[in-house]
């Protein structure tokens, strides 16, 4: 009897070290996240007015692949059926993203991870070619929660990033966007990257993607 209770004690041990650890990692991102969304927009970078950083499209703590690019859309932050796709300042009763706190910061990342759940919100244009790629070569989607989509910055622009000369470039990933995209890879379940490489409109998805890095 003493046995069998000590077995269960270490059983109940085990579960609560896990259990402890991806509170861990939950806790480490979310502290990541939320230096993140205090930083400044960077000067002279087009950065769409009072946008706030896109950390990322659809369950990026529960997707296993994502996709990469450079930076969102000016148009995800368009209006689509009277609805946003993303807050912004005004839409959080902000004027300075100093004042984001932790309430802010779940009402953004909502709309983050319901990003492919929201009707009518998904910038189909964009997103849809890639998720029939997804489907086709991995079983994986956006739209199922086992994919999601990353950025190597994530503030929106209004100029597309290849525009923007060596000096903007240097700053647009100087507000914490690297550490970001880092610490999301590192404290979640994603273990492949797609990039994503349009060098024109073209349904030949799988001739601009390529698979750069995976975790396992």
């Amino acid at each position: 009897m003493t046995l069998k209770h000590e077995n269960k004690a270490c059983s109940l041990s085990k579960v609560e070290q896990a259990y402890f650890i991806l509170r861990g990692e939950a806790m480490a991102l979310d502290e990541i996240i939320f230096r993140r969304l205090k930083k400044l927009p960077p000067l002279d970078c087009t950065i769409v007015p009072g946008s706030t950083p896109v950390i990322a499209f659809g369950r990026f703590r529960s997707a296993k692949v994502a996709t990469i690019s450079l930076n969102p859309s000016y148009r995800e932050f368009h209006i689509v059926k009277g609805k946003r796709r993303f807050h912004n300042l005004k839409s959080l009763g902000l004027s300075r993203y100093e004042d984001i706190n932790e309430y802010h910061m779940h009402q953004v990342l909502d709309y983050c991870e319901r990003y492919f759940k929201r009707p009518g919100i998904v910038y189909k244009e964009w997103f849809n070619s890639i998720s029939s790629f997804l489907r086709g070569c991995t079983d994986y989607d956006y739209y199922d929660g086992t994919a999601c989509h990353l950025d190597l910055s994530q503030w929106a622009t209004l100029n597309i990033l290849g525009k923007l000369n060596t000096k903007q470039k240097k700053a647009f990933t100087s507000t914490g966007d690297l550490e970001l995209l880092a610490g999301i890879i590192k404290h979640t379940q994603i273990n492949i990257l797609f990039h994503i490489l349009f060098l024109k409109w073209s349904n030949n998805i799988k001739r601009d993607s390529k698979i750069f890095w995976d975790k396992a």
